[in-house]
């Protein structure tokens, strides 16, 4: 019988990974008429009983540093008419494309086969590259593998399938400690070197040489070796994704050299290049646009953001190039990936290009040559125009604005987990531009999308409306045309964004509920006390002080009648901890603003607790406010009987307890020490009478503009009365009247 499937597995000793990647491999063992081939490097007696229970075909192979080698002892043992290797660290998600592949007699059609590698950059497994990788050949008596490391197999020949089936690997997870790593680097460029003595014309050698060099930061060397495997691989009749990742490559390294403007140049002239392939200068543009955005070359990152676009295009049209041309980690999925960030840096772009051209109109002093906006699109059957193919004056806001619109409509708002990482640069863009705020409102009322984010720009877009019914009467917000959405008003967009709000856009939510007397309660029917706490904290910090008592009155009674009153303490703690951390406070306002907190922390707790738990004020179980609140409170009492010296152990314990509010903490303890430095003499109810008939005999000669009398008594009444604020008011009245 025929084998149709050889599988070789190159094993060590990651007893972590090799139980995974054995199981993914039962569907093919069990459904094919497969082999499994295992070519042993470790020690471990362990891992060695845990391949035998899966193949009896297991080869000793003595590790030499050459990955190549390794492999082809597995090569040379298989029977199958095809072939399929991969590592212990990486397991299949699932192998049925690769079953049908076989069963449907489809593997007839081609020579060979790419799966993807997802190769993770963390361990919770959330970041993550995906590359395709070519490992699956029909076998050939010449085939085999070369490279001591970075091991391919040759020949490859077409037609290539590829799959859309992946290997979870997380090798590239820094694991190793910097000497393991130098030592790793050192083995392998001493290998390359003397495998380049013997193939000095081989640019896939000069390119890993290159990828040591830089990943021992030796960027200047690599950048040689990048330079003369370019060289090499130019030589070729027709360019391959070898030439394409050393093209990448080289900006890239010279980047890393701290020189930009250079790395951007060299990548000018990379883009220009006939020989660039399309996956090529998607990634290329890409790359130039950050570095445009790191050396302000405003103008230029927005031409490459429209070549972007337009080679994203072009590969979305002919599928064939975008899957066939994978240089190494330059991949069309590596490239599309980029799409959000670049659409983003060229919306700063032309935002700072409209800024700039409104200047120059506004100076007369020249006109500013900008892009063509809206930006053009291609024809999908002609290959990506080369760098710079257009550029023309914009001389109207609406042109500019028109760019705006358009990179607005590129963006996949739809596609959550690579648009959500970007809604903090996209708020910075609105505040970065206030004088575009209605242009860019406007960008975003055209948009067709159910995204969060656009709903609450439209529902910004439309309260401006409202604000302005001056200008724009409702019926116009139907009219216009500007609102995709034409019988939507402010308050059903803020409703459509309270059933998906992140937690970083709750007060700006509650914030416009504020403003136009919207009812809260369908936004706090969702939120948890912690998520209410993050947004009351926010609040908190973006509500300006002058206004901040204001704002509060405003929001407690919604939130009592909605039946939310532990919100509401929460809320009132947050604000007053805003204006107790604003530096010196006077000691009346002080002492005001605590007992205040104090009481709304009692209260807290008192809605959470049961009444012996709070007796208690120092079980674990109660929160840090409260306790800081129960010793606050202690020092109020204690200070209205003048016994300062027991506050100050109080005063201690609760900056322990709440070291946020240490300023306000700090503030007290300093008003006590000067209370015990100089303590107030207490004054008698008698005196309190004399005062009082003092005062009115002053008033009199005042009113009679005795002044020299009247400040004759007013010295009595100080010595009286050291304390009373009245009487030094009164003094100066005294002075400054007698002077004229």
């Amino acid at each position: 019988m025929n084998i149709q499937l050889t599988i070789s597995l190159l094993v060590s000793d990651r007893m972590a990974t090799l139980g995974r990647c054995l199981s993914s491999l039962k569907p093919l063992l069990r459904e094919l008429d497969s082999e499994l081939i295992v070519v042993y490097t470790g020690h471990n007696p362990d891992t060695l009983e845990l391949a035998k229970q899966y193949t009896s075909h297991i080869i000793p192979f003595t590790w030499c540093n050459d990955f190549a080698k390794a492999r082809n002892v597995g090569l040379s043992a298989a029977k199958g008419e095809w072939f399929l290797y991969l590592d212990d660290d990486e397991w299949f998600e699932d192998v049925d494309e690769i079953l049908y592949f076989f069963k449907s007699g489809e593997y007839r059609q081609y020579q060979t086969a790419f799966y993807i590698q997802r190769n993770y950059t963390d361990w919770e497994g959330i970041s993550y590259a995906d590359a395709y990788v070519g490992r699956m050949c029909r076998l050939l008596p010449e085939t085999r593998f070369v490279f001591p490391i970075h091991e391919n197999i040759k020949p490859y020949p077409e037609p290539s399938k590829r799959f859309g089936t992946f290997v979870h690997h997380f090798g590239y997870v820094g694991v190793k400690n910097d000497a393991q790593q130098a030592e790793k680097s050192d083995r392998n460029l001493a290998l390359l070197v003397k495998r380049l003595e013997t193939e000095p014309a081989s640019a896939h050698l000069y390119a890993q040489a290159a990828q040591e060099y830089s990943g021992s930061r030796e960027f200047v060397t690599a950048i040689d070796y990048c330079r003369k495997g370019l060289k090499l691989a130019q030589k070729t009749r027709e360019p391959d994704s070898l030439e394409m990742w050393l093209q990448l490559e080289l900006p890239t390294l010279i980047s890393y050299t701290g020189n930009r403007k250079l790395a951007l140049e060299e990548g000018e002239r990379l883009l220009a290049s006939p020989r660039l392939l399309e996956v090529g200068r998607l990634n290329l543009a890409a790359m130039l646009v950050d570095l445009c955005w790191d050396l302000k070359e405003y103008r230029k990152g927005l031409e490459y953001v429209r070549q972007y676009r337009q080679t994203l295009e072009y590969l979305w049209e002919h599928s064939e190039k975008a899957m066939s041309q994978n240089g190494i980690t330059a991949t069309f999925a590596s490239g599309e990936l980029q799409a959000v960030p670049v659409y983003v840096k060229g919306l700063f772009f032309a935002s700072e290009l409209q800024a700039a051209n409104a200047t120059s109109n506004t100076d007369h002093t020249s006109d500013t040559k900008l892009p063509a906006a809206p930006l053009e699109t291609i024809d999908s059957d002609t290959k990506p125009p080369d760098a710079f193919a257009a550029t023309v004056n914009i001389r109207s806001t609406s042109d500019a604005f028109g760019t705006i619109h358009q990179i607005l409509s590129w963006i996949p708002w739809e596609d959550k987990i690579r648009i959500e990482p970007q809604y903090e640069n996209l708020d910075e863009w609105k505040r970065r531009y206030p004088d575009q705020k209605s242009a860019i409102l406007e960008g975003y009322a055209g948009l067709d999308t159910e995204n969060f984010y656009v709903n609450l720009q439209k529902a910004y877009y439309a309260e401006d409306l409202n604000q302005n019914a001056d200008m724009h009467s409702h019926q116009d917000l139907k009219t216009t045309g500007r609102l995709a959405d034409e019988n939507k008003n402010c308050g059903d967009f803020w409703q459509l964004c309270t059933a998906n709000c992140p937690l970083q856009f709750l007060a700006p939510l509650v914030e416009m509920a504020v403003r136009n007397d919207f009812s809260l309660k369908i936004l706090l029917d969702r939120l948890s006390l912690e998520d209410w706490d993050i947004c009351a904290s926010a609040l908190a910090q973006r509500t300006e002080l002058p206004v901040i008592d204001e704002f509060c009155q405003k929001l407690l009674p919604e939130l009592s009648e909605s039946g939310y009153p532990l919100f509401a303490e929460r809320l009132i703690q947050h604000f007053l901890e805003r204006q107790l951390t604003q530096g010196l406070l006077e000691p009346s306002r002080l002492l005001t603003l605590l007992k205040k907190y104090c009481e709304s922390a009692v209260s807290d707790a008192k809605m959470i607790y049961r009444d012996e738990l709070l007796k208690d004020a120092d079980s674990y179980i109660l929160p840090a406010k409260y306790k800081f609140a129960v010793r606050i409170q202690n020092v109020l009492r204690l200070m209205e009987t003048q016994d300062y010296g027991r506050c100050i152990p109080l005063l201690t314990e609760a900056l322990h307890l709440c070291p946020q509010l240490s300023i306000a903490v700090s503030g007290l303890t300093k008003y006590l020490n000067e209370q015990l430095k100089n303590p107030p003499q207490p004054t008698s109810a008698e005196f309190a009478s004399l005062g009082g008939q003092v005062k009115q005999m002053l008033h009199g000669l005042m009113a009679n503009r005795q002044w020299q009398e009247a400040y004759g008594v007013n010295a009595q009444l100080i010595a009286l009365l050291p304390d009373d604020l009245e009487v030094l008011r009164l003094k100066q009245e005294i002075l400054t009247a007698s002077q004229v």
